[in-house]
């Protein structure tokens, strides 16, 4: 299948066969669709409006993904992705000044969709293109770690609960426009502690 210039591909593989969906002619191709468990395709539009279509094509109001928002889901078809895109924090670490002031979090099994929002303290921006996901303190609920920035301390990592709170955050860069980035949360050690990788400054040091 083709997919357009700069588009990042997604794989789709079942049983007997693997294959790259083609996107909605609206998609953006910043990112890529997803696809719950029910069928159901989930994708950004061009102006940034987040679709959930099957047999239906459903734009939910209120809610604008970043740009080139990777939107994640877990086993139960909630959906999680970085959202509100300003540009007010002119890093451009990624290769544009766009970045999110707040995380969604939708039910997409209640009726009508549970939509939470998650924004940091004022004046701070989400860097980054997706959140990491994961149970981290290992109490059967997931927390939701973001790379977390503003002008006057820089970037640090924040482990937000789902409902908004924090639970763990690390010391700032201490300087505006330097930036530090999760990577992954995985047991690095045999028998070890669930521990996050992050990388320092990757640009100039």
């Amino acid at each position: 299948n083709s997919l357009p210039s700069g588009m990042p591909p997604v794989l789709i593989v079942d049983e007997k066969h693997s294959y790259l969906p083609i996107p909605p002619g609206n998609a953006s191709i910043l990112t890529h669709s997803i696809f719950l468990q029910n069928g159901v395709e989930v994708f950004i539009d061009d102006d940034q409006q987040l679709h959930l279509k099957s047999e239906n094509d459903e734009i939910l109001n209120g809610v604008k993904a970043l740009p080139d928002a990777r939107i994640l889901a877990d086993e139960n078809d909630r959906i999680l992705f970085l959202s509100d895109p300003t540009e007010n924090y002119s890093h451009a670490v990624l290769g544009d000044a766009i970045e999110a002031t707040s995380i969604t979090l939708i039910d997409t099994k209640n009726s009508p969709y549970q939509i939470r929002k998650i924004n940091p303290e004022k004046g701070d921006v989400f860097e980054g293109i997706s959140p990491i996901w994961v149970d981290i303190d290992l109490d059967g609920t997931r927390e939701i770690i973001v790379t977390q920035s503003n002008e006057v301390v820089g970037a640090r990592i924040v482990v937000y609960r789902e409902d908004g709170s924090v639970l763990a955050e690390s010391a700032p860069i201490r300087k505006g426009f330097r930036w530090i980035h999760q990577i992954a949360a995985a047991q690095f050690k045999e028998g070890g502690p669930l521990e996050l990788a992050v990388v320092r400054t990757p640009h100039i040091s």
